[in-house]
C-alpha cells in the first residue's frame, strides 16, 4: 500500500513539474526563429539569395531571446532591443537612431526602415 501511494504522489509531482513547463517559452517567440535572407530590396534593386550565394557578408539576422537582436551586414554587426507593437516589431538599434520595422507572415519574415521605403529585407525561417 505505502508502495502504490508513493508512487501516485511521485506521478502527480512529475505532472505537476511538466505542466508548470508548458508556457515557458521565450517573449515574442515568432522572432526567435533562426531566420536566412531571401530577398534584399535598396533603392528599387533587388537581390535574391539561396544557399549558392549567402555568405558571410550577406544580411543576418538572430534573436535569441526575444528582446535582444543582432542584425549584421557587410560582415559588420549591430545590436539591439526590439518590441512588439500590434503585430510588427519595432527594432531598436545601440549604435543608430534609426528603427526598423519587422513583419512576420507565415516562414517569411520582412524588415524596413521605419517611414522609408529605400530598404526591404525578406527573410525565411531555416
Amino acid at each position: 500500500m505505502k508502495r502504490r501511494l508513493l508512487c501516485v504522489v511521485m506521478v502527480v509531482a512529475m505532472a505537476l513539474c511538466l505542466a508548470a513547463c508548458g508556457g515557458a517559452g521565450p517573449k515574442n517567440a515568432k522572432i526567435t526563429s533562426a531566420w536566412s535572407i531571401v530577398e534584399m530590396t535598396v533603392n528599387g534593386k533587388s537581390m535574391t539569395y539561396d544557399d549558392s550565394n549567402r555568405d558571410a557578408k550577406a544580411p543576418q539576422f538572430s534573436c535569441t531571446d526575444g528582446t535582444n537582436f543582432t542584425f549584421t551586414n557587410n560582415g559588420k554587426a549591430h545590436t539591439g532591443t526590439l518590441e512588439k507593437s500590434g503585430e510588427k516589431y519595432i527594432l531598436h538599434y545601440s549604435d543608430s537612431n534609426k528603427t526598423m520595422e519587422a513583419t512576420i507572415s507565415g516562414k517569411q519574415m520582412t524588415i524596413v526602415i521605419s517611414g522609408s521605403d529605400s530598404m526591404r529585407l525578406v527573410f525565411e525561417t531555416k
